[in-house]
């Protein structure tokens, strides 16, 4: 469970401070290729039954995880509007 988990925090935080949205596409690449070695046997010790719906599960969470970040940084830091003077008060 940590090894979902902690990736998935990861991915919220680091959307969140990166701000891209580019950055939905790391779970879409990063989670398949994961499963893709522990199937191969590169590293682990191989999948389960169900490893198809786990693969599924796990990247829609990583790809909802990176959306909450990105939505947690446009509501804390609003963009902004061209042409637009900086708000004076913040540095």
């Amino acid at each position: 469970m940590m090894i979902v988990l902690l990736p998935t925090l990861g991915l919220l935080v680091i959307s969140a401070a990166v701000g891209r949205a580019w950055l939905l596409a790391l779970p879409a690449i990063s989670w398949p290729l994961y499963f893709l070695g522990l199937h191969a046997g590169w590293w682990g010790h191989g999948v389960g039954d169900m490893w198809p719906y786990a693969l599924i599960g796990v990247t829609l969470l990583g790809i909802a995880a990176v959306a909450a970040g990105l939505g947690l940084r446009a509501l804390l830091l609003p963009a902004r509007l061209p042409g637009r003077p900086a708000d004076p008060h913040r540095s």
